[in-house]
């Protein structure tokens, strides 16, 4: 029973680490997808948003400040 126990949590720790090199990626992915929301909200129709909307709200402020 013990060499079972011992077995699985061996299998269990090296399947953990290897997961862990597959969600590494390059943080300036982000970027790009972050730039293209923003140039897609500046090309939307503001007159067809509810001005209200705290989503639509805190988007136009976070890519307000990606312009200045």
């Amino acid at each position: 029973m013990k060499l079972l126990t011992r077995q699985s949590f061996a299998i269990t720790v090296l399947l953990a680490l290897i997961t862990q090199t597959v969600w590494a990626h390059d943080p300036a992915e982000h970027a790009k997808e972050e730039a293209e929301k923003c140039e897609s909200m500046q090309k939307m129709d503001m007159s067809k948003m509810d001005p209200k909307d705290q989503v639509m709200q805190a988007m136009m402020q976070k890519c307000a400040k990606k312009t200045l």
